[in-house]
């Protein structure tokens, strides 16, 4: 008898251990969530099962950080202020651009041709080129996330459900309108991925390179898409791809002794980036314009990469850009 209780209370003392060890998980997330380090917070929440609210307030930062503050591409690049105006950082093409009247935008995506910015009322503005009707987007409504990339606008819309704007919409709708459960999603122009509230990952559209075969992934917490290959993010902080950037076949080669504890990722067209955990940047990849050249930045909350360019926005709100060094290469 003496054993038997001896037993039973070396089981509860175990079961307090890991109950408060769960607990205080679930405390830190709320403090990295509070201190708006959302991806460390999302990642926490991710490994906490059913814990309390964790798995709600998981969604709903993923969620919240579709929401992109810069974005960059050969043409420009677009800053997202605190009052919901876009300042364009590089503008090439002069006035294709107009987006000084801007208002209450939440989000932006830009692929060099357009830029997209998602409003506050769930509506979204397109301008640029509107060769395959992409900047059409008067019906959109109560959308939550919005990609573009080569003419084709994905809008996520706060039922999970896709609508596709542009280019391969009448061939690629009837296959989104099938998915269930989407809480992000990315787009290539080519293929569209998203991610499922249960951390899996749907795909669609041009897989000449492998880059939809995504249908084992599982714990994803962000996906991102571009050329010719998907890139998705672990709830433990490691980096998986598939597909090929780039004009070649060639798998972009992750290093994982510097690929860890990655809270943020961004798939540029020939190179991928990561954020870590203490807002140093990581890229790999084509490096011909310095893309990649990000070894010492520091502070950054936010990143980005454009065809020859990464940008990175710090804490203080400044951004750091690679395309600075190269033009300056160019003079």
């Amino acid at each position: 008898m003496k054993k038997i209780v001896i037993c039973f209370s070396v089981i509860f003392i175990i079961c307090i251990l890991i109950l408060n060890e769960t607990f205080i998980r679930y405390i830190i997330g709320r403090i990295e969530e509070k201190n708006e380090n959302y991806g460390n917070a999302i990642q926490i929440y991710s490994k906490l099962n059913h814990y309390k609210d964790a798995q709600n307030r998981k969604v709903n930062l993923i969620k919240w950080s579709n929401l992109h503050r810069v974005e960059t591409s050969i043409s420009n690049a677009i800053v997202l202020n605190q009052d919901g105006s876009v300042t364009l950082l590089r503008n090439r093409d002069g006035e294709f651009f107009q987006v000084d009247g801007w208002k209450n935008i939440t989000s932006v995506s830009s692929d060099g041709v357009n830029i997209a910015g998602l409003k506050a009322d769930g509506t979204v503005e397109v301008v640029g080129d509107n060769s395959e009707g992409q900047c059409d987007t008067d019906h959109l409504r109560d959308i939550t996330a919005i990609d573009i990339k080569y003419c084709m606008l994905v809008a996520l819309d706060s039922q999970g459900q896709i609508t596709i704007v542009g280019k391969n919409s009448e061939k690629y709708q009837p296959i989104v309108d099938t998915w269930q459960n989407v809480i992000s999603v990315a787009t290539s122009g080519e293929h569209i991925v998203a991610l499922t509230s249960q951390g899996t990952v749907l795909s669609c559209g041009n897989n000449e390179r492998g880059q939809c075969d995504v249908t084992a992934w599982n714990n994803i917490v962000q996906v991102d898409a571009n050329s010719f290959y998907t890139v998705g993010l672990t709830h433990d902080g490691t980096v998986l791809i598939a597909g090929s950037a780039g004009l070649t076949s060639e798998i972009i080669p992750i290093d994982t002794t510097k690929w860890n504890k990655i809270v943020r990722i961004s798939a540029a067209n020939y190179h991928c980036i990561g954020l870590k955990k203490n807002g140093t940047v990581v890229a790999v990849g084509q490096n011909e314009n310095n893309e990649c050249e990000v070894d010492d930045w520091k502070d950054i909350v936010e990143i980005n990469g454009g065809i020859f360019d990464t940008i990175g926005i710090k804490k203080d709100g400044s951004y750091l850009s690679t395309m600075e060094a190269w033009d300056q290469m160019q003079q």
